[in-house]
C-alpha cells in the first residue's frame, strides 16, 4: 500500500492535492494548505509588529512604556491602537472602583481616578484642551489664534476651561464610583482616544505643521477601523445599549464642533487631538446622567 505525506513533509512542502494519470501514478497538483512554515513565520512577524507599535502608542499617550526613538513613520503607525491604548489606561485608573478602595466616600474615589489619569497621561491632553479654550474664548483671528494657542502661558479663558472640564470630570467620576460602574470610566477612556482618531480622519485635509499632521496624513480606514472595532466590541460586551447611544451622539456632537472650528481656522493641530480626547472622555461619563 501506498504510503501518505508524512508530518514533516506537509510541515515542509505543504499539503498537495494529487491528479491521477492513465497508468495510476499520482502527478503533482496544487497546494491545499501552505507552508506551516510560512504561516507560523507570518503571525510572528505581525505579532511583533503589533506589540512595537503597541508599545510605543503606549509611550507616546502615557509614562507607561519606556520612550523610544522613532521617525515620523513610527508615530504614524501609532493611531490604529489609540482606542487600545484607552482600554489599558481605563482599566488602571478604574481599579479604586473595581476594588472597592474608598468605597463608602465616592468623591475620594473619583479625586483619586481623576489626578492617576492626570499622572498617567502627563496631563498631556488637558494641556490642549487649555489652549485651545485660551485661543477659541479670545475670538482671535488669523495667525492670532495660532499664536496664542502656541503660547505656553496659560490665560484667563484656559484657567476656566480647566476648572469647566476638570470640575465637570470630576463629578461625572463621583456619579460612576457612587453606582459602582467601573466599565463606564474604562468606556470614557476608549471614547476619548477614539474622538482623538475620528478627529484625524476627518480632518486630514487641514492639518497644519507639527506632530499631529503625522497622525493626520496616516488616519486612513483601516486605523478608524481597528479603533471602531474596539469601541463596539467593549461597548457591546459591557455597556448599556442606551449610554452607548447617548455617549456617542455627544462624542460626534464634540467632534464635529472641534472640526468645524479647525476649517474655519484652516488647521487642526495636537491641541484639538488632546481636546478630542477631553471631549470623548466627557461624553462616556455624562451619558451616565441623561438615561
Amino acid at each position: 500500500a501506498a504510503e501518505g505525506p508524512s508530518l514533516s513533509m506537509i510541515l515542509t512542502n505543504g499539503l498537495r492535492t494529487g491528479q491521477t494519470s492513465s497508468n495510476g501514478e499520482n502527478q503533482p497538483g496544487c497546494r491545499l494548505y501552505p507552508k506551516v512554515e510560512d504561516v507560523v513565520n507570518r503571525y510572528k512577524k505581525f505579532i511583533m509588529k503589533f506589540i512595537s507599535d503597541f508599545f510605543l502608542t503606549l509611550s507616546f499617550l502615557s509614562r507607561l512604556a519606556r520612550p523610544k526613538c522613532c521617525n515620523d513613520d513610527d508615530m504614524g503607525r501609532t493611531l490604529p491602537w489609540f482606542s487600545l491604548v484607552g482600554l489599558v489606561l481605563g482599566l488602571l485608573v478604574a481599579l479604586p472602583v473595581f476594588l472597592g478602595i474608598a468605597k463608602d466616600y465616592p468623591l475620594v474615589q473619583a479625586w483619586i481616578i481623576l489626578s492617576a489619569g492626570f499622572y498617567i497621561t502627563r496631563g498631556l491632553h488637558w494641556d490642549g484642551w487649555a489652549d485651545l479654550w485660551d485661543a477659541w474664548a479670545s475670538q482671535a483671528k488669523d495667525d492670532r489664534f495660532w499664536q496664542i494657542i502656541k503660547d505656553s502661558r496659560i490665560g484667563a479663558f484656559g484657567v476656566m476651561g480647566l476648572i469647566i472640564g476638570m470640575g465637570g470630570q470630576l463629578i461625572l467620576l463621583h456619579e460612576a464610583a457612587r453606582q459602582h460602574l467601573w466599565v463606564i470610566i474604562v468606556w470614557a477612556y476608549i471614547l476619548g482616544r477614539l474622538g482623538a482618531v475620528i478627529l484625524a480622519y476627518s480632518g486630514k485635509k487641514h492639518s497644519r505643521p507639527g506632530l499631529a499632521r503625522l497622525f493626520l496624513t496616516d488616519a486612513d480606514k483601516k486605523a478608524l477601523s481597528w479603533n471602531l472595532f474596539v469601541m463596539a466590541g467593549f461597548g457591546l460586551l459591557f455597556i448599556d445599549i442606551k449610554i452607548m447611544v447617548f455617549s456617542l451622539l455627544l462624542l460626534c456632537l464634540g467632534i464635529y464642533t472641534l472640526y468645524s472650528l479647525g476649517r474655519k481656522k484652516q488647521g487642526i493641530n495636537g491641541d484639538f487631538l488632546g481636546s478630542a480626547i477631553i471631549w470623548g472622555e466627557l461624553s462616556g461619563l455624562l451619558a451616565i446622567t441623561l438615561v
